[in-house]
This record gives C-alpha cells, sequence and structure tokens, in this order.
C-alpha cells in the first residue's frame, strides 16, 4: 500500500469516526435532555431503532476500512 492508498483510507476512517456524532448525540439529547414520558412509545422505539442502524452502518464500515488496510499492509486479522 502506498502512502496516496494510505491517505485516502485514513481520509474514509475519519470521515466514517465523524459520521458515529449524530447517532452519539441523539443518544445523549434521549439521556439528558429529553422527558421520555412525552414521547410516544412507537416515536422512541423508531428513534432507537434508527441509532441503533446508524452505528451498525459506522461499525460495518470501520471494520471494513481496517481489513481492507489489513489486507494492503499484509496484517493478519487473527
Amino acid at each position: 500500500m502506498d502512502n496516496k492508498d494510505l491517505a485516502f483510507q485514513l481520509g474514509l476512517l475519519e470521515r466514517d469516526i465523524e459520521n458515529l456524532h449524530q447517532p452519539a448525540t441523539l443518544i445523549h439529547a434521549l439521556a439528558h435532555y429529553s422527558d421520555l414520558d412525552k414521547f410516544d412509545y412507537c416515536e422512541l422505539e423508531e428513534a432507537l431503532k434508527g441509532i441503533n442502524t446508524a452505528l451498525y452502518n459506522h461499525i460495518n464500515s470501520l471494520n471494513h476500512r481496517l481489513n481492507f488496510i489489513k489486507e494492503k499492509l499484509g496484517v493478519s486479522n487473527d
């Protein structure tokens, strides 16, 4: 893997990490600023499902990036 490829992959990792701020902010808002009793159960369930989906998408993307970099560097995934 040359420096150009590595820089590109690092840029993607930085973007993926930055994207984690959205679900983290939603969790923080729900935990600290929301009167959960005011939410309809379905609304709260949908919000939590959305946060869960966003987090798993980001985790999968980060794992994909790491595996790609490891493969290019010849590092084992064990």
